[in-house]
């Protein structure tokens, strides 16, 4: 189950380095805005700086983790928009969903080992249906009137658990 959450570099198209913000004072060796490729990102959407990150102050891209939303985002792209620079800026915004998708999406899995009671369970199994129908078909619609609704309500739920576990009334 753990692949399902792993970044696999080789299958993406270096999203992470084109579509967030860099801010040097993340552990970034230079500020970016999000929408601008990284100066250090080549033609084949590889890091050109890959082995010296920590030597020249790029520890943020080493603690960096997707979740394995930008091999996800990229597959949406036919062979052909792997090399336009247009259609690659255009799958920036599914990244970002898939990367909330995915934060979420683990989070709901680790929280199987919790002792949840069965509606919580089973609510919990849909939620997670619902996100790997978004997360593993690479031409889901992403839009936000459908995803942002199953991001809300695992969000519910989540912080449900927590202010239980904190003794405070639930929000759901």
């Amino acid at each position: 189950m753990a692949e399902i959450f792993q970044a696999d570099c080789e299958n993406c198209l270096g999203l992470c380095c084109i579509a967030l913000r860099f801010n040097r004072a993340d552990g970034f060796g230079h500020d970016k805005s999000a929408g601008d490729p990284c100066f250090y990102l080549d033609a084949r959407h590889r890091c050109r700086i890959h082995d010296r990150r920590e030597d020249l102050g790029y520890e943020g891209c080493i603690d960096f983790d997707c979740l394995g939303a930008g091999q996800r985002a990229s597959a949406s792209l036919s062979a052909e928009e792997r090399t336009n620079p247009a259609a690659i800026a255009g799958v920036q915004t599914r990244l970002r969903i898939l990367m909330a998708i995915q934060e979420l999406r683990q989070a709901l899995t680790e929280a199987g080992a919790l002792d949840l009671a069965a509606p919580d369970h089973a609510r919990r199994q849909t939620l997670l249906t619902q996100f790997a129908a978004f997360a593993d078909d690479p031409k889901a619609d992403l839009h936000e009137s459908r995803v942002d609704p199953v991001l809300d309500s695992a969000r519910a739920l989540i912080r449900s658990w927590r202010d239980e576990r904190q003794g405070a009334p639930s929000r759901s």
